[in-house]
């Protein structure tokens, strides 16, 4: 059970869902976010997690925002994830696209770190 724990944990690794939820002027969403609707929308994504193992930190998500979840995989394995509450699918495409830019460039900054880590090491 914790190896199998391990492995989900490594792949919800810098994992975030995005919730499209009504909201006022202010941001204050109609409702609440709830641990099965998080659960739900992990199932959607393929991830098979009770909403028993999610843990809001004793927080109530009734405002658009970016709030972190904890899963509880194991008593040994608890992996962060990041939920993100958006008013409309606009803004959830846009919050998309900037994640995917953002994970692009620092992928390319670990390569460039790593060429440059081979190079000097090449060079010694």
């Amino acid at each position: 059970k914790l190896n199998a724990a391990k492995v989900l944990a490594s792949s919800l690794h810098d994992k975030f869902i995005i919730l499209i939820k009504q909201a006022s002027e202010d941001g204050k969403i109609f409702g609440s976010v709830t641990t099965r609707e998080i659960a739900k929308t992990l199932l959607q994504e393929g991830y098979d997690i009770s909403h028993h193992s999610l843990s809001l930190g004793g927080i109530s998500i009734k405002n658009l925002g970016e709030y972190q979840v904890n899963i509880e995989l194991h008593s040994k394995v608890i992996v962060p994830i990041t939920i993100y509450v958006v008013r409309s699918e606009k803004d959830a495409h846009e919050l998309r696209q900037a994640k995917l830019q953002n994970q692009k460039s620092e992928q390319q900054e670990a390569e460039q770190d790593a060429s440059k880590e081979a190079a000097d090491a090449d060079d010694s």
